[in-house]
């Protein structure tokens, strides 16, 4: 009986507060370093149909946003390039405004621009508008090539979808 007793007086007593205040300090140095966020949130990964070929590969050289899909397409003298047009700190679309004399995508919720290439320009953002990988599938025989995003795989803002399939 007098065993069973040490042992719950030795359950009983209170534990140092060296763990409890270490930890805590760790914790607080890994969400200083990682930041906000890092919190997990961003668009849905997966594939994105953005439409027939052949409307990308007769578009002028310039700009396509499709407002539905968030996304904006790019052509120039290389190929295709796509890009996100939700806002890197809240996801929240983005809109195009003028401002300074220069065009610049803006979010309304976080107030963050960016350039038109989707560079920071100024607000909470801390990272630039992604790019993604472009690929055309040619479906089943007789069926027209489509255009497709692949959201999530990240790209250089250089990578550009050249070429004919």
């Amino acid at each position: 009986m007098q065993r069973l007793l040490r042992t719950r007086d030795v359950l009983a007593e209170p534990r140092s507060a060296g763990c409890g205040v270490r930890c805590a300090i760790l914790i607080l140095l890994i969400v200083i370093l990682v930041g906000c966020e890092s919190a997990g949130r961003g668009r849905p990964l997966g594939v994105v149909r953005l439409g027939p070929w052949q409307e990308f590969e007769s578009m002028p050289e310039g700009d396509r946003e499709l407002s539905a899909l968030r996304l904006l397409v790019h052509k120039d003298a290389r190929g295709l390039a796509v890009m996100s047009l939700l806002c890197t700190v809240d996801l929240s679309p983005l809109s195009k405004r003028a401002l300074a004399g220069s065009e610049q995508w803006h979010s309304p919720l976080s107030g963050a621009a960016y350039d038109l290439s989707g560079r920071v320009i100024s607000g909470p953002a801390k990272h630039p508008l992604p790019y993604y990988e472009l690929f055309v599938d040619k479906g089943p025989p007789g069926a027209p090539l489509t255009l497709y995003a692949y959201v999530g795989r990240i790209k250089d803002p250089e990578w550009r979808l050249t070429g004919k399939p």
